[in-house]
């Protein structure tokens, strides 16, 4: 017998037919899966939502299928809303938004739309969100409005107080093909004329904002354009320093678990990038090349990765200190961007960065319960509200059936809080999690589930007094 999951899936697709955009699957956890080859598109839209869109009313513009508004909700959006001319769709985006249990209002009208090259808005909506999100549209818009990119941007502006998102196509497919005229500088030229910043994410994405989105009363940076910097896309530069990894290093993470944290920290672009877990130091390197390449795109330098250990030489090979691998892989100018310290734990590194500093950490050390719940305790003071935490196998049993530690699989499992898996990938190993406003009851989640789960190692005593009271 077919799930609901199931079901609402073929209902999606059958309303969705080859709408490449749209080609996604629910499971009956309530998660969304996409195809492989979407995979890296997914992250650069995430990271958008999970910043720019975050504490912010979103239009997801002429949407299809109801999953979009329900990534951007999960993003952090305040609220959301869908609009759709066509009733079918708005009630198949209200079954997506009801069954992911996601709050999205669903609105029955185009919004936005061009008759005879002339723009019509629904005028009740004027100013009514602060972003807009449009997908798929840029060609239709700008065929529909004669040709104008600058009719397209006055109405999109319409229903927004604070910027568009839109993604961008050459249309090399459209029969007859676009005018010399249809192009992405000619787009932002029009963009431009309405919006104080205009920026082009890889070769695809153009976001334009009034002004720059603040976090933590701090000018937000840019997320990075990886076509800029790297001029490929993230996964495959992240790939090729992957692939520079010491035949001896063992137990690090896979190739796309390093994915996964490379895009992560990429998006992120802190200014401090916290390890806890060194081992032989693959991982490190893979943060330390992200948070490079995020400062050449946001002109500073002053960006560092430090690196906790326990032990000071690698556990596979006592004859290598830990780090080492790290050392391997990158050249000398970005080893000068990341410190280690060793003996040293997630206590010390609390302590030494101070209170509410921290924005990013990469908690990959002792997985066995309640050691992940016990690390997050101790960095908990450190870390800023909206802070991102990766922790790395968490599904460590699966994946490796014969490690049988549960530790990080019970903390990201149990916790209430904002979060993402890597979808990337079949059974995901690496996900994140967002430090909430509330740090406290934060901190009640995590004595919860230290003490909800039988212990499969031992603490010491003083360590576990300090914790968990």
């Amino acid at each position: 017998m077919n799930s609901e999951a199931d079901l609402l899936t073929h209902k999606l697709k059958e309303h969705v037919k080859d709408n490449w955009l749209h080609q996604f699957e629910l499971d009956a956890d309530k998660g969304v899966s996409s195809p492989e080859n979407f995979a890296y598109r997914r992250r650069i839209l995430e990271g958008v939502f999970a910043t720019l869109f975050t504490d912010h009313s979103v239009l997801v513009l002429d949407e299809a299928s109801g999953v979009y508004p329900a990534l951007v909700k999960r993003g952090g959006a305040r609220a959301v809303a869908a609009c759709s001319p066509n009733e079918l769709t708005c009630e198949l985006i209200s079954e997506v938004v009801d069954f992911l249990e996601v709050p999205a209002d669903v609105v029955n009208s185009r919004m936005v739309g061009f008759y005879d090259a002339e723009p019509y808005v629904d005028m009740q909506y004027g100013g009514s969100y602060e972003f807009l999100l449009s997908l798929g549209q840029i060609w239709p818009m700008f065929r529909s409005s004669g040709g104008s990119f600058d009719a397209v941007v006055e109405a999109c502006a319409y229903v927004v107080t604070d910027g568009l998102v839109f993604d961008w196509t050459d249309a090399e497919w459209a029969s007859p093909p676009p005018p010399p005229e249809y192009n992405r500088l000619e787009f932002c030229r029009a963009l431009a004329k309405k919006f104080d910043h205009v920026t082009c994410y890889s070769d695809w994405l153009v976001v334009a904002t009034s002004t720059l989105p603040s976090r933590n009363g701090e000018t937000a940076v840019r997320a990075v354009d990886s076509m800029q910097l790297m001029h490929c896309q993230p996964d495959e530069f992240c790939n090729r320093l992957y692939k520079l990894r010491p035949q001896w290093a063992t137990g690090m993470i896979s190739h796309l678990d390093a994915n996964y944290l490379f895009a992560r920290a990429l998006s992120a672009a802190p200014t401090a990038a916290i390890e806890i877990g060194t081992a032989s130091g693959v991982s490190t390197a893979i943060l330390a090349q992200a948070i490079d390449l995020a400062d050449k795109f946001n002109e500073r330098s002053e960006s560092r990765v430090m690196s906790y250990d326990i032990s000071s030489r690698f556990y596979a090979d006592p004859s290598r200190q830990v780090g080492d691998a790290t050392r391997e892989m990158l050249s000398e100018e970005l080893l000068r961007r990341i410190t280690f310290r060793s003996p040293a734990a997630a206590t010390d590194a609390s302590n030494e960065q101070g209170p509410n500093s921290l924005e990013f950490v990469f908690i990959d050390a002792n997985h066995a319960h309640p050691w992940p719940a016990l690390d997050v305790l101790a960095m908990l003071p450190a870390l800023r509200p909206g802070a991102e935490v990766v922790l790395h196998d968490i599904n460590l049993p699966t994946v490796n059936p014969e490690f049988q530690a549960w530790g990080a699989k019970h903390l990201f499992d149990d916790l209430d809080v904002r979060k993402q898996l890597d979808e990337g990938d079949a059974v995901p190993n690496i996900g994140s999690i967002w430090v909430p406003e509330e740090k406290e009851a934060l901190r009640e989640q995590l004595l919860a589930i230290a003490d909800g789960h039988e212990w499969e190692t031992s603490v010491p005593s003083e360590l576990a007094s300090s914790l968990l009271g």
